[in-house]
């Protein structure tokens, strides 16, 4: 009975994970935001290696996310690869934050409503620069 019972739950977080990374991959590709990288990037030929390092990372994120044990590294070699892991994130975050914006069309509201055109460069800076600053002091002296 036990054993039927740990079937069905593996099964059930099966079809829970399968629906919510095919409703997490349909958010990605709706707004176009692999294209868009690859486009900006001129490696519109590596699309496929692309997509497949994206979901490797979220394999490997949700593996990492599940997973309480502690890894045996070295303290300077994980926080080395903290580091890299922490680059990446930021930078897949910051491209799908960007590509959202770009599908709602955000910035030519924002111009239109603020009527500050020249600067516009300065405050898309501006804004990354404080969520970035944000998220060190948060993780530094809040987490």
């Amino acid at each position: 009975m036990i054993v039927l019972k740990m079937i069905i739950g593996v099964l059930f977080g099966l079809c829970g994970g399968l629906a919510t990374a095919a409703g997490y991959f349909a958010v990605i590709n709706s707004i176009g935001m692999l294209n868009r990288a690859a486009s900006v990037t001129k490696t519109r030929d590596k699309l496929m290696l692309i997509e497949d390092v994206v979901v490797l990372g979220a394999v490997s994120g949700t593996f990492l996310s599940l997973y309480n044990g502690t890894f045996r590294l070295m303290n300077v070699v994980s926080g080395g690869l903290g580091l890299i892991y922490g680059l990446f994130a930021g930078m897949f975050i910051g491209l799908f934050v960007v590509s959202l914006a770009e599908n709602i069309k955000v910035m030519p509201v924002l111009v239109k409503r603020t009527g500050v055109a020249k600067g516009i460069g300065l405050i898309i800076l501006s804004m990354a620069l404080g969520k970035s600053v944000g998220h060190i002091i948060y993780y530094l002296f809040l987490y």
